[in-house]
């Protein structure tokens, strides 16, 4: 198949990491193109995967007729233009509109990969006519086919359920020891470490973490946590400062480290004992999942995605969203019973395995497509 995948987003997060994986995995069987913004992080990673890049990057999401124009061009030979951000569903649909007469890409199909909650309501005309226009929208969890179907009009045989995955062999075969993995990150050797993962943004939720710690200690239960991550580029909250007053403010600032985005996932999974997600309202999470595949028992926020993915009590345990002494507590559970840790862990990773591998999203995806 030829497919084209959008990606207009200059920024580099899960979605796009996730995006580009996808170009990835299908690039071994298919003819793959990615439109994004040029000297994007997409676009470098699509370069050293040798994987055929168009500038791209709209100013409007409407009245960009450049922008239009060049899209209806470019998937005139496509059979699938595959869709990331909900903003760029507009482009696309009007794309095939402006090719309806005399040109092949008004076969091109259209499809949704939704990686957001619909936040409000998108029952108005406008949003029900580019949705309609879709011919699939593909949601990771039962849960946000849920959301979708309350929050708009979009027909329910449209929206189909397909798990988003995980390269589970590279967790699996991880070839980093604990130690190794500590002394590369500069993190204590013998200490029991509880990491979080992910962009450092309030939303996240690692404030959390850093309030259990102490909460822990004052209980005389000495855990380190690792924060491993950055601020988005460009971002003045400051929070990574804020995280850091706040360890000094509880006096726990040789219990939390704070550590820079790993690229190499496998070796921040290695150095840590628990993984904690701690996040407000994640939309899907695929760094549980990869903590699940790596084999880490999982405390995890009781809020978005995530009340979908891990099973309470058999692959994680759940906090109350938001409460930190809640937090303190399971990972107390975690810390004081080794076997229910070691438990979970297992079962976990036997989860993130038989549910969770890229593979079983891409044939499923390309199930989807073919069907269309």
């Amino acid at each position: 198949m030829n497919i084209t995948i959008l990606c207009t987003s200059a920024a580099w997060g899960g979605l796009e990491i996730l995006t580009t994986k996808i170009a990835l995995w299908f690039s071994v069987a298919h003819n793959i193109t990615v439109l994004c913004p040029p000297d994007s992080r997409a676009a470098r990673f699509c370069e050293k995967n040798r994987i055929k890049t168009i500038n791209f990057a709209p100013k409007s999401k409407y009245a960009d007729l450049r922008a239009i124009n060049s899209l209806k061009h470019i998937i005139g030979n496509q059979d699938i233009l595959l869709i990331s951000e909900s903003k760029d569903i507009n482009l696309a649909v009007l794309a095939r509109k402006f090719a309806r007469f005399g040109n092949k890409a008004y076969g091109c199909k259209l499809v949704y990969m939704q990686n957001m909650q619909v936040g409000i309501d998108k029952k108005d005309f406008i949003h029900t006519y580019f949705y309609r226009n879709l011919d699939a929208w593909i949601s990771p969890l039962n849960l946000l086919k849920a959301n979708t179907l309350q929050r708009t009009k979009m027909p329910a045989n449209k929206i189909h359920i397909i798990p988003f995955g995980i390269e589970t062999e590279q967790l699996l075969n991880n070839q980093y020891t604990q130690t190794a993995a500590r002394k590369i990150l500069q993190l204590p050797e013998e200490a029991l470490i509880a990491g979080v993962m992910g962009r450092l943004d309030p939303g996240k939720g690692q404030e959390f973490l850093v309030r259990a710690i102490a909460t822990l200690k004052e209980r005389g239960k000495i855990l380190h946590a690792a924060i491993i991550g950055e601020e988005t580029l460009g971002d003045k909250r400051q929070y990574l400062q804020y995280l850091k007053n706040l360890s000094k403010e509880l006096k726990i600032t040789d219990l939390v480290h704070f550590c820079p985005f790993q690229q190499d996932i496998s070796l921040a999974y290695a150095a840590l004992d628990i993984f904690v997600m701690p996040s407000i309202g994640e939309t899907y999470g695929l760094v549980t999942l990869e903590a699940m595949a790596s084999a880490l028992p999982v405390v995890a926020s009781f809020a978005g995605g995530t009340r979908e993915l891990i099973k309470d009590r058999e692959t994680g345990l759940f906090f109350e969203s938001e409460n930190a002494i809640d937090l303190a507590e399971k990972l107390t559970e975690m810390i004081d019973n080794q076997s229910f840790r070691q438990k979970i862990s297992k079962q976990a990773q036997i989860e993130a395995i038989e549910v969770f591998d890229y593979r079983k999203q891409i044939r499923a995806m390309e199930n989807l497509f073919l069907s269309l």
